[in-house]
């Protein structure tokens, strides 16, 4: 028979350990998939009738430093912008047309950086903290994933979330999330084994 003691501390440090090695795996994956919405792409910034500055994924035709588009698919389009009066004038903002070739993204291709909001609104929780035999806690799972406050909702316009559903689960095949993690699984688990 052997001499076996059980030592709850050393269970207990075991556990914290796996918990810190499980987190610093979810941040590791938070900033890659941060990191894979970080590419540009060509945009054209336009104004709404509020003053309020958007973009869209394209190429002005009007642009002398133009360069001809990789992008195959894109259609010559139209979108109306406003242009304020200067600061101390009065009237109201004139519309004007403007003419840019489309440039939409690749098939099975990420989504590409537009205003950034999506890429911002990435983050990682920890979840289902397990109590241990003498002191504090630690996590058994860890999550990341998009976040959107209802606050953000514009009037038809959808919420950051559910955008990022359609990109990640639609037919446009633009999964940025299941892809990344696949990508980089060998390092997360060589975080969390050597964290042990």
């Amino acid at each position: 028979m052997s001499n076996f003691v059980w030592n709850p501390r050393v269970m207990d440090d075991a556990i914290k350990l796996a918990g810190a090695g499980l987190e610093a795996a979810t941040i590791f994956l938070e900033g890659a998939i941060k990191e894979t919405l970080s590419v540009p792409a060509p945009r054209v910034t336009l104004t709404d009738k509020t003053g309020a500055r958007y973009y869209v994924a394209g190429f002005k035709i009007s642009d002398p430093k133009r360069f001809t588009s990789p992008y195959s698919g894109g259609k010559e389009t139209y979108a109306t912008s406003y242009k304020f009066p200067k600061a101390g004038q009065q009237g109201a903002p004139n519309p004007f047309q403007v003419k840019y070739q489309t440039a939409p993204a690749i098939k099975g291709d990420p989504p590409r950086k537009l205003s950034g909001k999506m890429r911002m609104s990435i983050m990682h929780e920890m979840l289902d903290y397990m109590r241990l035999f003498e002191r504090g806690t630690a996590p058994t799972k860890g999550r990341v994933g998009v976040y959107g406050r209802p606050g953000d909702k514009k009037p038809g316009q959808a919420y950051v979330g559910d955008y990022a559903k359609r990109l990640e689960f639609g037919p446009g095949d633009h999964g940025f999330m299941g892809r990344t993690a696949n990508k980089y699984r060998f390092q997360i688990e060589r975080i969390i084994n050597n964290t042990i």
